[in-house]
Protein backbone atom coordinates (compact mmCIF):
# COMPACT_ATOMS: atom_id res chain seq x y z
CA UNK A 1 0.00 0.00 0.00
CA UNK A 2 1.34 3.48 -0.86
CA UNK A 3 1.80 5.92 1.97
CA UNK A 4 -1.15 8.22 0.95
CA UNK A 5 -2.88 4.99 1.38
CA UNK A 6 -1.79 4.33 5.18
CA UNK A 7 -2.11 8.02 5.59
CA UNK A 8 -5.84 8.39 4.50
CA UNK A 9 -6.49 4.57 6.49
CA UNK A 10 -5.03 6.44 9.87
CA UNK A 11 -7.26 9.64 8.99
CA UNK A 12 -10.35 7.86 8.81
CA UNK A 13 -9.64 6.13 11.70
CA UNK A 14 -9.17 9.18 13.59
CA UNK A 15 -12.19 10.39 12.23
CA UNK A 16 -13.95 7.50 13.80
CA UNK A 17 -12.34 8.18 17.09
CA UNK A 18 -13.17 11.56 17.09
CA UNK A 19 -16.85 10.92 16.19
CA UNK A 20 -17.18 8.65 19.05
CA UNK A 21 -15.86 11.13 21.62
CA UNK A 22 -17.70 13.53 20.07
CA UNK A 23 -21.16 11.68 20.32
CA UNK A 24 -20.24 10.90 24.27
CA UNK A 25 -18.96 13.73 25.03
CA UNK A 26 -20.55 15.31 28.08
CA UNK A 27 -19.51 18.94 27.67
CA UNK A 28 -20.92 21.12 24.42
CA UNK A 29 -17.43 22.58 23.76
CA UNK A 30 -15.79 19.10 24.16
CA UNK A 31 -18.40 17.75 21.59
CA UNK A 32 -18.25 20.40 18.97
CA UNK A 33 -14.44 19.98 18.80
CA UNK A 34 -14.21 16.54 18.83
CA UNK A 35 -17.10 16.96 15.72
CA UNK A 36 -15.32 19.35 14.04
CA UNK A 37 -12.29 16.99 13.94
CA UNK A 38 -13.91 14.18 12.94
CA UNK A 39 -15.11 15.86 10.16
CA UNK A 40 -12.00 17.12 8.95
CA UNK A 41 -9.84 13.72 9.25
CA UNK A 42 -12.81 12.62 7.26
CA UNK A 43 -12.63 14.87 4.91
CA UNK A 44 -8.85 14.72 4.67
CA UNK A 45 -8.70 10.41 4.29
CA UNK A 46 -10.54 11.57 0.77
CA UNK A 47 -7.56 13.69 -0.10
CA UNK A 48 -5.98 10.79 -2.17
CA UNK A 49 -8.83 10.05 -4.18
CA UNK A 50 -8.98 13.57 -5.75
CA UNK A 51 -4.81 13.32 -6.37
CA UNK A 52 -4.48 15.64 -3.77
CA UNK A 53 -2.05 15.82 -0.42
CA UNK A 54 -3.44 15.48 2.79
CA UNK A 55 -4.54 19.34 3.68
CA UNK A 56 -2.51 20.89 6.84
CA UNK A 57 -5.60 23.87 7.61
CA UNK A 58 -8.87 24.43 7.73
CA UNK A 59 -9.33 26.35 4.79
CA UNK A 60 -7.17 23.77 2.40
CA UNK A 61 -9.84 20.72 4.59
CA UNK A 62 -12.93 23.46 3.61
CA UNK A 63 -11.36 23.54 -0.38
CA UNK A 64 -11.18 19.34 0.29
CA UNK A 65 -14.70 19.15 1.24
CA UNK A 66 -16.16 21.22 -1.61
CA UNK A 67 -13.96 19.32 -4.10
CA UNK A 68 -16.39 16.11 -2.58
CA UNK A 69 -19.34 17.93 -3.39
CA UNK A 70 -21.41 21.11 -2.78
CA UNK A 71 -23.53 19.55 0.08
CA UNK A 72 -20.02 18.49 2.02
CA UNK A 73 -18.50 22.21 1.59
CA UNK A 74 -21.41 23.46 2.75
CA UNK A 75 -22.19 21.46 6.07
CA UNK A 76 -18.51 21.54 6.54
CA UNK A 77 -17.83 25.18 6.34
CA UNK A 78 -21.40 25.65 8.88
CA UNK A 79 -18.96 22.93 10.89
CA UNK A 80 -15.90 24.82 10.71
CA UNK A 81 -18.02 28.86 12.17
CA UNK A 82 -19.18 26.75 15.34
CA UNK A 83 -15.60 25.41 15.74
CA UNK A 84 -14.12 28.55 15.84
CA UNK A 85 -17.16 30.00 17.45
CA UNK A 86 -17.86 30.91 21.15
CA UNK A 87 -18.37 28.20 23.45
CA UNK A 88 -19.19 30.77 26.10
CA UNK A 89 -23.08 31.34 25.18
CA UNK A 90 -23.43 27.38 24.65
CA UNK A 91 -26.74 25.95 25.73
CA UNK A 92 -26.64 23.16 23.40
CA UNK A 93 -28.01 23.73 20.63
CA UNK A 94 -24.82 24.03 18.58
CA UNK A 95 -23.99 20.86 20.18
CA UNK A 96 -26.63 19.29 18.49
CA UNK A 97 -26.25 20.99 15.45
CA UNK A 98 -22.46 19.89 15.50
CA UNK A 99 -22.85 16.59 15.40
CA UNK A 100 -25.53 16.97 12.85
CA UNK A 101 -22.83 18.70 10.39
CA UNK A 102 -20.41 15.84 11.53
CA UNK A 103 -22.79 13.47 10.52
CA UNK A 104 -24.18 15.05 7.14
CA UNK A 105 -20.04 15.32 6.01
CA UNK A 106 -19.48 12.17 7.27
CA UNK A 107 -22.34 10.44 4.55
CA UNK A 108 -20.44 12.94 1.64
CA UNK A 109 -17.11 11.18 2.61
CA UNK A 110 -19.27 7.64 3.11
CA UNK A 111 -20.50 8.09 -1.14
CA UNK A 112 -16.35 8.30 -2.20
CA UNK A 113 -16.04 4.73 -0.72
CA UNK A 114 -14.26 5.89 2.43
CA UNK A 115 -14.65 3.99 5.27
CA UNK A 116 -15.30 6.14 8.01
Amino acid sequence: MQLAGKIADADAAAARDFAELARRASSPAAAIQNAFKAAEYAVNAAAPLFRRRRPTTHDESKNLAYKISTACGKSFGKLLVIYLGSYRHENGTRMKKALKLMEEVFEEVRKLGVKV
